[in-house]
């Protein structure tokens, strides 16, 4: 038993951050995956307690269920978004110095792509982190070209088909 801790502290540590809603979960749930294959340990942080690995090699840890945060009322996207940023940045840090007290420091932080504030998080608790995209290379050219202003969408036009 105590070697198999010893050579689990001297793995990696990656902490995969998804966002919780539907198609962004699975997409991290197969990167850890891919990981942990690697020889990496992976944690996955949560902030719904229904979340659960069906896989013993990926852990989930749960940080404040945003239901249950205050009696703030959450009416809108915007609400929804403000109140993550809110629980998160107060959570995660205590997450991670659990992680190291607990003598599996994480080295990198790997966040979803619309929560872009996490990665502020990680860099001032002195960590690496890495932005995870669930959408298609596709569309991170449209955005692009969107950006640029090299894409030119017009109305749509009576009788045109898409």
């Amino acid at each position: 038993m105590e070697r198999q801790e010893v050579a689990t502290s001297s793995k990696t540590h990656v902490l995969l951050f998804p966002f919780t809603a539907q198609g962004h979960i699975n997409p991290m749930v197969q990167f850890s995956k891919r990981l942990v294959s690697k020889g990496l340990k992976v944690t996955l942080v949560a902030t719904n307690k229904s979340m659960q690995s069906q896989d013993s090699s990926i852990k989930v840890e749960h940080i404040a269920n945003l239901l249950d945060e205050g009696d703030q009322i959450i009416d809108s996207v915007d609400s929804f978004l403000d109140r993550l940023q809110v629980v998160v940045s107060r959570g995660l840090p205590e997450l991670i110095e659990k992680q190291k007290r607990l003598g599996c420091p994480v080295k990198i932080v790997v966040y979803d792509s619309t929560m872009p504030w996490v990665l502020d998080i990680a860099h001032k608790l002195g960590l690496y982190g890495a932005v995870f995209h669930t959408q298609s290379c596709a569309v991170a050219a449209v955005y692009y070209h969107m950006h640029k202003g090299s894409l030119k969408i017009g109305p749509a036009t009576e009788g045109s088909t898409v």
